[in-house]
């Protein structure tokens, strides 16, 4: 079996939250795979903590990655409202499929350079089994918070790998050929007790786990479009479920 390969990203600022109360600021490097965050302090020393050391931090001005060409693609097919991913045209496919050459060429540095320089994210512990089923042996996991709690929506990134496929508008069918590095979104649940639920089919297992109010959360994500398969509009629905009803275990 082939090693994962390994996701690392590097932001302009961090603010790091310790498990004995301290605070650091600085920029800072997280890596995913390894659960290992790196951050930089005003003397330019480099200090690295493990989850058992850390309880939160939050990253803003994503800087670099080790992605091809700098940009990771959603493993999903992108948001309707990702203008980038509208003008150059997009198939839900094993690869992006582009229909002319020039703009395959002219688009794809746009979307391969672009980095997330803006957004503020945020960082949680949590205790998990890593999804080893019956298993009670947990260990401190960095998760990345979605949602405002008591239940949160939490997610975790891995890398995959993936082909694109450019062709030509030509008689002969030119097909170019390119790998990328997708970043594969893998959700869960926080509870207030600290437990994390996967959320495997995340439309499915989060109506199981809200199962008195299923009808309710299904009719506002109708209401107002939201797709229960898009982490951001998903977060929408945790919170829109968390106002209405405390979670209830499943009946089995």
């Amino acid at each position: 079996m082939k090693a994962q390969p390994s996701y690392v990203q590097h932001f302009a600022a961090a603010t790091v939250l310790l498990a004995d109360g301290d605070t650091i600021r600085g920029p800072l490097i997280l890596h995913h795979n390894e659960d290992v965050i790196r951050i930089t302090m005003p003397d330019k020393t480099v200090r690295t903590f493990s989850p058992i050391a850390v309880k939160s931090f939050t990253v803003k001005g994503e800087v670099d990655n080790n992605l091809t060409e700098n940009q990771a693609y959603p493993e999903k097919k992108p948001h309707p409202d990702d203008l980038s991913m509208r003008q150059i045209g997009y198939a839900n496919s094993s690869g992006y499929s582009f229909n002319s050459r020039s703009s395959y060429k002219q688009a794809l540095p746009l979307w391969l350079t672009r980095l997330d320089t803006l957004h503020v994210k945020v960082y949680r512990t949590y205790r998990w089994n890593r999804s080893q089923a019956n298993s009670k042996f947990t260990l401190p996991v960095f998760f990345e918070q979605l949602s405002n709690g008591p239940v949160c929506l939490l997610r975790r990134q891995e890398l995959e790998k993936r082909v694109i496929r450019a062709y030509s508008n030509s008689s002969t069918y030119n097909q170019e050929t390119r790998f990328y590095r997708p970043v594969k979104d893998l959700l869960y649940l926080g509870t207030p007790q600290g437990e994390v639920v996967p959320l495997r089919k995340p439309k499915k297992d989060l109506l199981g786990f809200y199962h008195t109010k299923s009808r309710q959360i299904q009719q506002y994500a109708r209401q107002n479009k939201l797709d229960f398969s898009f982490s951001r509009e998903l977060a929408l629905i945790v919170d829109y479920a968390n106002s209405i009803s405390a979670p209830e275990p499943a009946q089995e």
